[in-house]
């Protein structure tokens, strides 16, 4: 899953800090959050991609062993990165570009040998992107002027094809999620999802969420789509809207913590994980989990501040959530979450922004 709205948040913050973020040695750190009597997080990685300076968008992948907290060497990649996915042995970065104004480019992390590869080139300024179930495929949102583009980019061999124009209106802010042959893209500002037959590139009707629409996730049958709804302009939301993607039908509300940000569901499609991250000038420090069976939420977990990107591991047990803070005050800590016993477990201290993350097996250290 593609993290933009880490990137709404994030280029507020960049107002108010022009110096470069410091970087001291990572840590494993408590800070009065973590458990260190709990349930140990599996020995996975999480990769998370970390602004290292907000200035030049200076950026690199952080490997976090999820059981111990220690972090491998990072792993640099282009500038104003915000996106991470795992397909296989290999993990793609999404990056911006220079200063956020494209070409953008999607690197290959190479995760027995923890480097980067070549990057591919993408036109205008990608924003998020989703990688198909077989691993081949990314499809990539992007703006190129006014158009909202959907570009297809072949994985083993780098090529990319011809971009599928989704939107020509004033670009808003943008999610990408697959299910079979069918991308959807949300818009912000438009309360939207869009279809995209990915066979055929044609681009159906446009469906109303009923609210703003953010990053949302798909549950793994692919019926339905649960769309964070951040904010209203000045309003600060506390809902997810279920989107029945069969009839284009938006379901009653769910109501979460204020602002929520990002949505992972476990594999076994029972549980949704939601980041309360607030606003730019709306403190939040806590997740949700959704019941998808009931529709409800339980009682909020607390991890760090401005909680954005978050990523659930293979087993459905943990989350792995990015604290980017609020303005003025970045976030440079992730928290894993224990899903089975609703309760927060090590907080690690990474080298700046927690701009986005993924979980995979264990990696080269």
């Amino acid at each position: 899953m593609a993290v933009t709205g880490v990137v709404m948040i994030a280029a507020a913050v960049a107002l108010g800090i022009l110096a470069a973020l410091t970087s001291g040695s990572p840590s494993s750190t408590q800070d009065g959050l973590g458990n260190a009597s709990g349930p140990v997080a599996p020995a996975e990685t999480a990769l998370v991609v970390v602004t290292t300076n907000l200035s030049s968008g200076a950026s690199v992948v952080e490997p976090v062993n999820m059981a111990t907290g220690a972090i491998a060497t990072p792993i640099r990649v282009p500038p104003f990165a915000e996106a991470v996915q795992a397909a296989g042995e290999t993990a793609y970065v999404l990056s911006a570009g220079t200063s956020r104004s494209g070409p953008g480019s999607l690197t290959p992390i190479h995760l027995d040998t923890g480097t980067a590869g070549q990057p591919v080139s993408i036109p205008g300024v990608p924003v998020a992107m989703a990688i198909t179930a077989d691993g081949t495929t990314a499809y990539v949102a992007s703006i190129d002027g006014t158009d909202t583009d959907l570009v297809p980019v072949t994985l083993a061999s780098g090529a990319v094809g011809q971009p599928v124009t989704v939107s020509t209106t004033t670009p808003s802010q943008t999610s990408v999620e697959l299910t079979g042959q069918t991308a959807f893209l949300s818009s912000l500002s438009a309360g939207t999802l869009t279809p995209v037959d990915l066979a055929t590139g044609a681009v159906g009707a446009p469906i109303p969420v009923g609210s703003p629409a953010g990053q949302f996730a798909i549950s793994p049958d692919g019926g339905t789509a649960y769309v964070t709804n951040p904010e209203d302009g000045a309003k600060v939301l506390h809902t997810v809207t279920p989107v029945d993607l069969a009839t284009g039908q938006a379901r009653s509300p769910i109501t979460v913590g204020k602002g929520p940000q990002s949505i992972a569901i476990t594999p076994n499609g029972k549980t949704a994980v939601v980041t309360n991250g607030g606003t730019t000038t709306l403190s939040t420090d806590t997740v949700s989990t959704i019941d998808l069976a009931t529709g409800t939420a339980g009682s909020p977990i607390k991890v760090g501040t401005g909680p954005v990107p978050v990523a659930v591991d293979g087993g459905g047990r943990w989350a792995v959530v990015g604290n980017t803070g609020v303005a003025k005050a970045v976030g440079t800590t992730v928290t894993m979450v224990d899903l089975d016993n609703l309760q927060p477990g090590w907080t690690v201290e990474v080298h700046g922004l927690p701009d986005a993350v993924a979980i995979v097996g264990q990696t080269a250290t």
